[in-house]
């Protein structure tokens, strides 16, 4: 979704959304990119991303660039990279001394990152159809009219089920 404040409509980014040659304060940004200006800021100070220049009143101002970076920097950090590693990946081509060397250090890097994200996928699918299935069976528990809740629900048939997920036993039981 791009970014409007009212100004003048621009084309925008593909990545960020943003309107194409504005600059962002602190402020537009987070909204721009979905967090908040203490996030911004703490980037900021860790040295991943930078504002392109100061207004006369000294505020941070950024371009569409930073915005696409820290946009990829959150969506690193909820894939479960730590800082350390988005440092590392964002700084790898200027500390490597050839190409060949930045092109296998972040091969490397890259096929740990999406062996690890293939795993997190496979969990929260695994998760996800759980919490589906146990969001369908409790349904059923809806029009009870047993009496003595929450005590009766251990002899209900819902719970008697042998295709009971771990997560309705574990919650309802």
């Amino acid at each position: 979704m791009p970014f409007n404040d009212g100004r003048e409509t621009m084309k925008t980014t593909e990545s960020s959304g943003l309107p194409h040659g504005s600059l962002l304060s602190t402020g537009d940004l987070a909204r721009a990119c979905k967090t908040t200006v203490r996030t911004v800021r703490f980037y900021e100070e860790e040295g991943l991303i930078k504002p392109l220049l100061r207004s006369e009143g000294g505020h941070r101002l950024y371009g569409p660039a930073q915005a696409s970076r820290l946009a990829l920097i959150i969506e690193l950090r909820e894939a479960g990279m730590s800082l350390h590693e988005i440092k590392e990946l964002l700084e790898l081509k200027r500390s490597s001394s050839t190409p060949s060397d930045a092109s296998e250090r972040l091969s490397a890097m890259l096929e740990r990152q999406i062996a690890d994200v293939g795993a997190k996928v496979e969990m929260l699918q695994r998760l996800l159809e759980e919490l589906m299935k146990t969001m369908s069976i409790i349904k059923e528990c809806k029009p009870c009219q047993r009496g003595a809740f929450p005590n009766c629900c251990s002899e209900c048939a819902v719970m008697q089920r042998k295709d009971l997920p771990r997560a309705m036993k574990l919650i309802w039981g």
